[in-house]
């Protein structure tokens, strides 16, 4: 007899909801990996979030130092604040020796926030000894050098001030009240040594710092500039009260040899046109050598004795514009060839403008120049 007892078989899903099983499942493994990879690279992400408030720190800080610097023009224009030694963001009443020439940011001096770092510590500063503001040493221009140096993966020399990110305690470091002022605590190695050499280098189990090392050509566009301004309103004085203006010295640093362009002249006795020039409330401008940086150039119309500068002919051109009395120059830091005091044209400054007297280019964005020309009149 044939068999007729029935055996059930689950059907096939349709094809459909096989394809809806399987896109479930990819799904699945997609958010568990994205799980997994957003743990794994949420350090990352957190690590570059530090570096940037590191960075905007530093640079802030590297602003504020040069906004002081080129704000001191009653007193020496260039000079820096001594580092905080106290942990109250005011600079020390003085620093005159290694231990007290470095610190941290002085940011209630400078006028600033209490700027920190990507891990919250404040800033630390070392300067050098010939821009501390107490006790001061003159004289202080942009000849003056700086005594600090950095080596390592971004060595310098000739540095002015350097601000450190100090970033987490490493091991051995206990940043406790009674370490709180101690130097070894915060940075490491050749940076804590109290010397006027420091490092920078990669990132390790034993090195954090991040530093940025403050030289020159950072440094002395905004001071140089800073200082032309105070003399042009000087010479406009000057002007008014002569009707004339007076000559340069041709970079002649014994005495003057009266020219149309070369230096400001610091006495204008030796120049045979009565008393001196930089004299009070220009005193500190003489004092720390200023007339040996900035080149100035006069119109032969308006020179002592001058007869028609408020006429026309025989005036200077600036980018095309024409009529010009008078101009200085701040010529930057010296490029290659340069000498400093300068000794010529060549020296202070770049084609076109060391030979076109008595036109001029102002175009501090070129390449091949770093000369700002400042109009002094009209």
């Amino acid at each position: 007899m044939r068999n007729t007892t029935a055996y059930w078989r689950s059907p096939k899903p349709p094809r459909t909801q096989r394809g809806l099983a399987l896109l479930s499942i990819v799904v699945l493994v997609a958010l568990a990996l994205g799980a997994s990879l957003f743990t794994l690279m949420r350090p990352v992400s957190v690590t570059r979030q530090q570096q940037a408030q590191t960075e905007r720190a530093l640079a802030l800080a590297k602003e504020a130092l040069i906004a002081y610097a080129a704000g001191r023009l009653a007193n020496r224009p260039g000079e820096l604040p001594c580092p905080d030694v106290t942990n109250n963001g005011q600079a020390g009443t003085s620093c005159n020796t290694a231990a007290t020439q470095i610190g941290r940011l002085p940011t209630f001096t400078l006028g600033i926030p209490d700027l920190r770092d990507g891990a919250g510590e404040k800033l630390w500063y070392a300067v050098s000894n010939n821009f501390k503001n107490n006790t001061a040493v003159t004289p202080l221009n942009s000849h003056t050098p700086g005594q600090l140096t950095v080596t390592g993966i971004a060595p310098a020399n000739n540095v002015i001030a350097i601000v450190f990110a100090p970033g987490s305690a490493i091991t051995g470091q206990i940043r406790s009240a009674a370490n709180i002022n101690a130097v070894a605590h915060y940075l490491e190695g050749e940076n804590a040594n109290l010397n006027t050499t420091f490092t920078a280098a990669a990132a390790s189990a034993t090195f954090n710092d991040r530093l940025l090392a403050i030289t020159p050509d950072l440094f002395f566009p905004a001071v140089e500039m800073s200082v032309a301004r105070q003399l042009r309103e000087f010479l406009n004085i000057y002007y008014v009260a002569n009707n004339h203006f007076p000559p340069a010295n041709a970079y002649n640093l014994a005495t003057c040899v009266p020219a149309n362009e070369g230096f400001l002249p610091q006495d204008l006795a030796t120049c045979g046109i009565g008393g001196p020039m930089l004299a009070p409330p220009l005193s500190h401008l003489a004092a720390n050598q200023w007339f040996r940086v900035l080149y100035y150039a006069v119109a032969p119309a308006c020179v002592a004795p001058a007869l028609n500068c408020g006429g026309a002919g025989g005036f200077l051109t600036v980018n095309g514009t024409t009529g010009v009395r008078a101009v200085l120059i701040s010529p930057g830091a010296a490029l290659a060839g340069q000498a400093r005091p300068c000794t010529s044209n060549a020296d202070c400054l770049e084609p076109p403008n060391s030979s076109a007297y008595p036109s001029f280019v102002h175009n501090p964005g070129a390449s091949t120049t770093n000369d700002r020309v400042l109009i002094v009149s009209p």
